[in-house]
This record gives structure tokens, sequence and C-alpha cells, in this order.
């Protein structure tokens, strides 16, 4: 449950580290292949979306009139 209370903090590092890492790819191409780039660039965008954006899209409807009870209850 802690990743779940500090998610907001942990996308917010991977998004700041995801374009760090292509602002160092723009800087200097011959770090890594342009594929490798693209290939990893893919997989962070597709993970992103179905770790972070996808739940809340899914709960939405529960969010507005669900009961929320606290870890120690449950």
């Amino acid at each position: 449950m802690r990743v779940w209370y500090h998610r907001h903090n942990i996308a917010t590092a991977a998004v700041v580290s995801f374009l760090a890492s292509l602002g160092l790819y723009w800087v200097n191409q011959e770090v890594i292949n342009i594929w490798f780039a693209v290939s990893t660039s893919l997989v962070f965008l597709v993970l992103f979306y179905s770790g972070y954006i996808n739940p809340h899209l899914m709960m939405r409807a529960r969010m507005k009139n669900g009961i929320f009870v606290p870890v120690e209850q449950a």
C-alpha cells in the first residue's frame, strides 16, 4: 500500500528521468542506438499508461461514491 500512497511522487520521478534520458539522447546521439531509444520509450509509455493512468480511468466511477476505509481497518 505504500506504493499506492506515493504513486504521484513515483510517477513524477519516472517522467523526469524519462525526459532526462531523452534529453541526453538528444544532446549526444552516439550514446545509444535510435531503435533502442524508440523501443524503450514505447515500453515506458505503455507501462506508464497501464500502471498509472489506466487505474484512474477504471476506478473513476467508484471514486465518486465509494467508501474508503483506512488500511488498518481493512
